[in-house]
């Protein structure tokens, strides 16, 4: 049942709607949606912000689209105060959460959460304080807010309760994802100035090693590093390895289950009822095992709830805890930076409302303050005079290492601004908490690579001035920092590498929309697609179609010869015939992109090929049922895959067709086309050559000429009576 209020706040039953659905989510957030005719008398007093009441959850209309209605849950009570330089000071997350509720609220399962941490911001609402408390102390929430009771789940201390899934039973159909992208069995850890476990404490012995071990998936050896300047004590380092390990020991595994969600159709079966964040236990009887997944998206329809969907996995982490996370990590530099920069403002201020000491001289055209009264006995100099000013560490007669010229030329080792503008930076190296979009990708790497380089080489500065016995111990304060930063730049470059982002393809023709051209070579069936389906599901909004017995192949020839290129593309099965496609490289080498005998949706496959030997590489696509659908083929330098680009030269549009054979030029809603290459210049009917012309002739079925026309010394002109005939000299 739905209730929704109108505008002027009365309740009513909605009647007629369709499609209802509730999807759950891991962080709480859940979303509900449901269609209802437009012409109904209802649908006109629906508007964006009603107040909807439904599945024991109090909703928000966000979205009308013509005849879907699109709720997420009504968090407006938390968002009726704003804060101005938030700071939580150090609390458990009971007390956070019990100072940002209203009254009458109940909190249940916070005491999961034993750590005391702080959370700042420069603003935020009660709601932006209550969701960083998720990043923070690794708990995701459950929100009942009619009954205004808000629960706590920690992932890792959920245990099973006792619900099955089963195709005996519930179970409908399963898709099942895995996959070991970061496979270890062996973990190096290394904390603060080169920590390691060796002195760790277990059983009453030093541990001994560098590095832990966990071999419950493999019984092989696969090593990786891991270092964290947070840890300072052997034993949290050893313990922090261990639960590290454990998720890069065993592969990553997903399932979506379509289940018949029996506890929702009679209470005989309350025992398995599906709720978010249970451990549940799944018996995949085609894989001959069982699991024990947790649940982290639940799809609800309450009016057929034969057709719910509940998404188990054994990461409990999605896209948007990622997200929040990484958004987390940079408001939280944003924030030490605003810290900083005032400091080092309040330093300057003190340092300069409060020097003394200091002398003065002038030798008539030259103005200098320096610490010692006799010009060749100072040390600092501050010289002023027609060419600029600047300053000198070393005596009147220089360097003067920070220095404004008449030429408008600044000099200075180190520029502490918030806010630089101009039209042009020019570097050798940038340090960056975030770059403009408007920069590529390349230049984004090299940027964070240079300013990577930067921050070691200042880290060794600093290291290096720290062991004078003169130094001052607070500097540190400033080695953190750094380290700090390192970290973060690592985190920034790597997230950069590895977005899904344009490069150059070189897959010609890579998704069909310049039909079958001759950049393949195929035999059997195969036509291009171009419907609602690719417009939805690929990049390129064209695909390839393979019937059955059907091959479609192309050869690329200008690899680089150790360099490593990833190849990806998107692939959907109609049949539970075998389809494939296979990429042979390095002279003969050949490794399957894609390789399945069942029927799938879109899905995006990869392979990396590292440091190829021979500059070919053959991607073969053979089908043996009907059908096979490929799109967004794609094949660029680097380990990870990129957004789908067509290749160089290549530009697809509903009338214009350019790559590197020439230009295709079709006229508006006709079969005409007029065709532009190396090899001719030609207009077309259908297949049919209209006109064409060349150095020697030009040839045309026949012409229409509305005023003269002159063929030789001959010259025709239209007149009343007919046509004059001119011979000319």
């Amino acid at each position: 049942m739905i209730k929704f209020y109108d505008s002027s706040g009365q309740a009513h039953a909605l009647n007629g709607y369709e499609n209802h659905k509730v999807k759950h989510v891991l962080d709480g957030c859940d979303e509900m949606s449901f269609t209802l005719d437009t012409h109904s008398e209802q649908y006109q007093k629906l508007y964006e912000e009603a107040r909807i009441v439904s599945c024991g959850n109090e909703w928000l209309v966000k979205k009308i689209d013509d005849d879907r209605i699109d709720c997420v849950l009504n968090f407006d009570f938390l968002k009726t105060t704003v804060y101005k330089n938030y700071a939580s000071e150090t609390r458990l997350l009971q007390e956070v959460l019990e100072s940002h509720l209203p009254n009458g609220w109940t909190i249940s399962g916070a005491s999961v959460s034993t750590i005391r941490r702080t959370i700042t911001f420069d603003y935020a609402t009660d709601f932006d304080i209550i969701y960083r408390c998720m990043n923070v102390y690794d708990v995701y929430f459950v929100w009942d807010i009619p009954n205004k009771v808000l629960t706590v789940y920690k992932p890792e201390l959920m245990q099973p309760t006792g619900e099955y899934v089963t195709s005996e039973l519930n179970l409908k159909s399963l898709s099942f994802k895995g996959e070991t992208t970061g496979f270890a069995t062996r973990l190096y850890a290394y904390g603060k100035d080169g920590l390691t476990m060796e002195d760790a404490e277990i059983e009453g012995e030093p541990y001994g090693l560098q590095y832990v071990e966990n071999r419950s998936y493999c019984d092989k050896t696969v090593c990786a590093y891991w270092d964290d300047e947070r840890y300072t004590d052997a034993d949290s380092l050893y313990e922090a390895a261990l639960d590290k390990l454990t998720n890069l020991s065993n592969p990553v595994r997903s399932y979506e289950c379509k289940v018949i969600d029996l506890a929702k159709m009679s209470s005989d079966y309350s025992f398995l009822d599906f709720k978010m964040h249970k451990k549940v236990t799944l018996i995949d009887v085609d894989r001959g095992i069982r699991v024990e997944h947790q649940i982290v998206e639940y799809i609800e329809y309450p009016d057929d709830s034969s057709n719910n969907v509940v998404t188990l996995s054994c990461v409990p982490e999605t896209i948007t805890t990622a997200m929040q996370s990484v958004v987390s990590t940079m408001e939280d530099t944003t924030d030490y930076i605003m810290t900083d920069f005032e400091s080092r403002i309040a330093m300057a201020t003190a340092m300069l409302t409060g020097a003394f000491g200091g002398y003065v001289f002038t030798n008539g055209s030259e103005i200098f303050i320096m610490d010692n009264e006799d010009p060749a006995q100072a040390v600092i100099v501050w010289r002023w005079n027609i060419n600029g000013f600047g300053k000198s560490s070393t005596g009147i007669d220089g360097p003067y290492t920070t220095a404004l010229t008449f030429d408008d030329t600044f000099i200075t080792n180190v520029i502490n601004a918030m806010v630089i503008r101009g039209s042009l930076i020019e570097a050798d190296s940038i340090q960056a908490g975030s770059i403009s979009q408007s920069y590529t990708d390349d230049v984004l790497e090299q940027s964070f690579t240079a300013a990577e380089g930067l921050v070691e080489y200042m880290a060794q500065q600093i290291n290096e001035y720290l062991t004078n016995p003169n130094g001052d111990g607070a500097l540190d304060v400033i080695n953190t920092t750094i380290a700090d930063i390192q970290a973060t730049i690592d985190g920034l470059l790597v997230s950069v590498s590895n977005a899904y982002s344009g490069g150059i393809n070189y897959v010609r023709n890579s998704s069909g929309l310049n039909g079958l051209s001759d950049d393949w070579s195929y035999t059997g069936t195969v036509i291009t697609l171009q419907n609602n389906d690719t417009k939805v599901s690929t990049v390129a909004n064209s695909c390839f179609r393979l019937s059955s017995g059907a091959t479609l192949e192309q050869t690329v020839d200008s690899l680089i010869v150790g360099t490593s290129y990833t190849v990806s593309v998107k692939v959907k099965k109609s049949a539970s015939n075998l389809g494939t496609i296979a990429l042979t490289f390095n002279g003969g080498s050949q490794v399957y992109l894609y390789s399945s005998n069942t029927m799938n949706e879109w899905q995006e496959y990869t392979a990396t090929l590292l440091n190829v030997t021979a500059s070919t590489l053959t991607i073969s696509i053979a089908m043996s049922g009907n059908y096979m659908f490929v799109a967004d083929l794609m094949v660029c330098e680097g380990t990870v895959a990129k957004a789908w680009t067509p290749a160089p030269y290549e530009i697809y549009t509903t009338y214009t067709k350019i790559d590197e054979n020439g230009v295709q030029v079709w006229r508006s809603d006709s079969s005409e086309r007029t065709v532009m290459t190396n090899a001719e210049f030609a207009g077309y009917y259908n297949e049919e050559e209209i006109f064409s012309l060349n150095k020697d002739e030009t040839r045309i079925g026949k012409a229409v000429v509305n005023g003269e026309l002159t063929v030789g010394n001959a010259k025709f002109i239209p007149s009343d009576d007919g046509m004059n005939i001119t011979i000319l000299d």
